[in-house]
């Protein structure tokens, strides 16, 4: 096989330690409590010995020593990015931007040792199960540095896909995608092998990952740490499913397509299928646990790994590995429109109320009339003054746009902005027009100060309110929205809370400013970073 991967130049004498004993010894006593300092010492360290002449076996050895430390610094600086709004301060972005290098080098590495072997005439057994070993590693850190770009919703390294996919033909050559590697970064299992990284790779790219939470992907991440291997690679067959079925084309600088069962049949040697039937099986079965208020376990996964995010993970996998739902409405370009657009609940429930705070019918929890609304004078009109402050209304261009979503551009953005899953509210810019209810789906920063985003209408409008759980006493109602039953699209009427108020039939106290009422928790329709939406049904008959 004629393998083509990318590699820096080599020097004869780099200066850098090469005895993996000494190696050892020095990255023990690192400064742990000096984070930049210690990333600065390892990256100039790797990177020089990814530039200096060195026989394969050495070169192992080292790699090997460099990837606790390299994960570790790599995973205190990622705190310091990931989950901030775009785009990032450049500080920030240099740090980011060095996590993915980390990621780059320790490739480097393993795939210089790759094509070490690729020049041998023949290999021995004990050749192949160190060439498994390298190049499980090497996929496995393109695998992060695609991942750490997915976390920055920024473009990935232009040829990556395609080393993985040939990295993966090779192992399909030798006969090794198979031989069980040790792999104690894996907090799930023991052993890995190369199908298992490869198919890890493929999930997590199909997995949609500029339309998830830049915290959710590490999530996803050890989730298929353990359950990747319920995925199956296999030849093209002539019977393509209409789900659960993705297309790999192993010469192609990308991971392959999903709904394809329109695509033109090939049986041609470069083509993969990928089937995730029985993994999308057992992530419902997971989901479906979850909403009745149960713990999946799962060998190798913490026994709280649901807690934060479970619900909203599986939805979207599920989404995602199993049945793709089809675009409901054709988009439109444009170019001339711009849309004011206020973020988070607390905001939409000042704009959505008049321009004015939310004023709760009482402090009691019970069906009190409000005392403030006796005249029943209707709210100020909204103003853009009255939003300058503690609740700002940003203007973004319109890039496109239809009746379920639209897309946002905006140059030269300075501070925080959007985060994917955000709950905002969207109107025309210069007028009184009413506001919409959208969630943030995706984002991307496609330069250092532009962002573009796109949304995902939830509401037509939506009523401000309050809610308070039933236990324990609250001492006022938190904000929260009412979205309207939209009949066309079969829709019922949702709330919308900060997160931590769905419980499967819970009970709530509901606030409309008039009266308060009991309501006891039905469905739950979206979740979030930052919210929830769920169905309900009042228990007082309101």
């Amino acid at each position: 096989m004629n393998l083509k991967l990318s590699l820096p130049p080599q020097e004869g004498h780099v200066a850098v330690e090469i005895r993996p004993a000494e190696t050892d010894r020095w990255l023990s006593n690192l400064p742990v409590l000096n984070a930049a300092e210690t990333s600065h010492q390892i990256f100039t360290a790797l990177s020089g010995l990814n530039r200096r002449l060195l026989d394969d076996k050495t070169r192992v050895k080292l790699l090997e020593l460099y990837r606790g430390p390299v994960r570790a610094v790599c995973q205190e600086q990622r705190k310091l990015y990931v989950g901030a709004p775009l785009p990032l301060p450049d500080k920030t972005k240099l740090v980011s931007q060095r996590v993915r290098q980390f990621q780059e080098e320790m490739a480097y590495g393993y795939k210089r040792v790759v094509m070490g072997y690729t020049a041998k005439d023949r290999l021995t057994t004990g050749d192949k199960t160190e060439l498994a070993l390298v190049i499980q590693r090497a996929i496995g850190y393109l695998t992060e540095a695609l991942a750490k770009s997915f976390e920055l919703y920024a473009p990935s390294p232009e040829g990556t896909w395609r080393e993985i996919h040939h990295l993966y033909r090779l192992a399909e050559i030798e006969g090794i995608t198979e031989v069980p590697v040790p792999d104690r970064l894996n907090d799930a299992v023991a052993h890995s092998s190369v199908s298992h990284v490869y198919k890890t790779a493929l999930l997590l790219d199909f997995s949609d990952p500029y339309h998830l939470p830049a915290r959710m992907l590490e999530k996803i991440q050890r989730y298929l740490d353990a359950h990747a291997p319920l995925a199956e690679l296999s030849l093209v067959t002539e019977a393509l499913r209409r789900d659960c079925q993705f297309l790999v084309n192993l010469d192609n600088d990308r991971a392959g397509v999903m709904n394809i069962p329109n695509t033109p049949i090939t049986t041609e040697a470069q083509y993969r299928l990928l089937t995730t039937v029985e993994l999308a099986r057992v992530v419902h079965q997971q989901l479906n646990a979850l909403q009745a208020g149960q713990q999946p376990e799962v060998a190798g996964l913490d026994k709280d790994f649901f807690r934060q995010q479970g619900i909203e993970m599986l939805l979207r996998l599920i989404t995602s590995w199993g049945v793709n739902p089809k675009r409901l409405f054709p988009r439109n370009d444009s170019p001339a429109a711009r849309f004011e657009v206020a973020t988070g609940i607390e905001a939409i429930r000042f704009c959505v109320n008049g321009g004015v705070e939310f004023e709760p019918s009482t402090n009691e929890v019970g069906p009190q009339p409000r005392r403030t609304a006796i005249g029943g004078q209707p709210p100020p009109a909204h103003t853009g003054a009255e939003t300058a402050g503690k609740y700002p209304i940003a203007v973004w261009d319109v890039l496109d746009e239809s009746a379920g979503g639209f897309s946002l551009g905006k140059s030269k953005v300075h501070g925080g902005q959007v985060r994917v899953g955000d709950l905002i509210a969207v109107r025309l810019a210069g007028g009184d027009a009413p506001w919409s209810i959208a969630m943030v789906r995706w984002a991307r920063a496609t330069s250092a100060d532009d962002v573009e985003f796109g949304a995902q209408r939830l509401a037509p409008g939506g009523q401000a309110v309050g809610v308070m759980p039933l236990t324990p006493p609250a001492d006022k109602p938190l904000a929260a929205l009412l979205l309207p039953e939209v009949k066309p699209l079969r829709q019922a009427r949702t709330l919308v809370t900060p997160r931590g108020f769905y419980k499967p039939n819970g009970r709530l106290i509901l606030d409309d400013g008039y009266r308060s009422h009991l309501m006891q928790v039905t469905r739950l329709v979206n979740v979030t970073g930052s919210f929830e939406q769920f169905q309900f049904a009042f228990v007082d008959g309101a």
